[in-house]
């Protein structure tokens, strides 16, 4: 297998190691032109995609490019755009979302993640036509067998410490 993972054009050859060092299958594809809104992810990035032959596209963040039309997999994390409409004051960025995006995105996968029951059954309520679709895969990782020292370094109790990325709405 090969996987191509999309990456910013400022994301460094560094970067592209770490990530690759133990993982040989891994093709990070840059920016075939400058970022367009909307083009750039809806048609540049699925045509380049394309180019290389990709069977199955997964989008953990849970929305698809609209022109993509083969194989694909999408994470939804909650659905708090549609139940708390308050904690997303952009309007206009929210009506294209939750009207057009996230929508077309759960019509078009494949296969749809849920995070939890919870999740998915709010996703069941508010889409009914994905029912079918739907997994549960809980988030979580086993921790490294191998903590680099420079980490163990710098976080002498490591054992208690506990990394939680979010979002900023509450």
């Amino acid at each position: 297998h090969k996987f191509f993972v999309t990456v910013p054009a400022h994301f460094s050859n560094k970067s592209r190691s770490l990530f690759s060092s133990h993982c040989p299958n891994i093709h990070f594809l840059s920016p075939v032109l400058p970022k367009i809104p909307l083009i750039s992810r809806h048609l540049i990035s699925p045509m380049h995609l394309l180019s290389k032959r990709v069977d199955v596209l997964f989008s953990p963040s849970g929305q698809l490019p609209l022109a993509w039309r083969k194989k694909s997999v999408i994470t939804i994390h909650d659905v708090s755009i549609f139940s708390h409409p308050e904690w997303f004051p952009d309007q206009s960025t929210k009506a294209f979302s939750t009207g057009v995006f996230v929508p077309q995105s759960l019509k078009q996968a494949t296969k749809i993640i849920a995070v939890s029951e919870f999740t998915k059954s709010q996703i069941q309520a508010l889409f009914p036509f994905a029912l079918n679709k739907i997994e549960v895969v809980h988030e979580g990782v086993e921790p490294p067998e191998h903590i680099p020292t420079i980490i163990k370094d710098k976080l002498s109790d490591w054992e208690d410490m506990i990394l939680c990325l979010g979002t900023i709405e509450p």
